[in-house]
């Protein structure tokens, strides 16, 4: 996978989990809140409609009242049943949020790797500069006795170790030029 694909599809991973969790938080705020009240007012509709039966007089008041009756009943078992239908796609999305998440944490990281390898392969040192800190590391082997040789130490040793804060503020501004480096 090329680092622009990687792009592309963490990119893909964010928009499906934000519209996902955007989905949850509208059914939960608003259209559950709504499925409710269709309820109660199909209740209230359908209760009317039961009086209305029980008080007719002649047979076309019958006819009537049974008519609007079974349509009540049917509002009623569709508000139900928009209520039931809302509720499952919240629990579904409860459940499914985890495997979303790691899918969208996935694809970062993936994303991440793809461009410290494109970064490190555009990083060179000059071969003074690279036989220079060999030179460095032997020193400091021999000085300490120690036979650690990493490239890491004679450069945290002169520059300091990258501030806490640095690295997150970095990582972003990276995050923030990958995703626009999308068209």
């Amino acid at each position: 996978m090329s680092l622009q694909q990687a792009i592309t599809h963490y990119i893909a991973r964010k928009e499906d989990f934000e519209s996902s969790q955007a989905r949850a938080e509208e059914i939960r705020v608003q259209l559950l809140p709504a499925a409710e009240q269709g309820i109660a007012n199909a209740r209230e509709t359908k209760s009317q409609a039961e009086q209305t039966l029980r008080s007719a007089k002649t047979s076309t008041e019958v006819q009537q009242a049974s008519s609007a009756l079974r349509d009540a009943e049917q509002a009623f078992k569709d508000a139900v049943q928009l209520r039931d239908n809302l509720d499952s796609d919240l629990k579904s999305w409860d459940m499914q949020r985890h495997r979303h998440q790691n899918d969208l944490q996935t694809a970062k990281r993936r994303m991440f790797e793809l461009k410290r390898l494109e970064m490190l392969d555009a990083f060179t040192l000059t071969a003074e500069q690279l036989e220079q800190l060999e030179n460095i590391i032997a020193a400091q082997s021999a000085a300490s006795g120690s036979p650690r040789n990493g490239y890491a130490d004679p450069v945290a040793e002169k520059y300091g170790d990258m501030e806490g804060a640095q690295k997150p503020q970095l990582a972003d501004a990276l995050l923030s030029e990958m995703v626009a480096s999308v068209p």
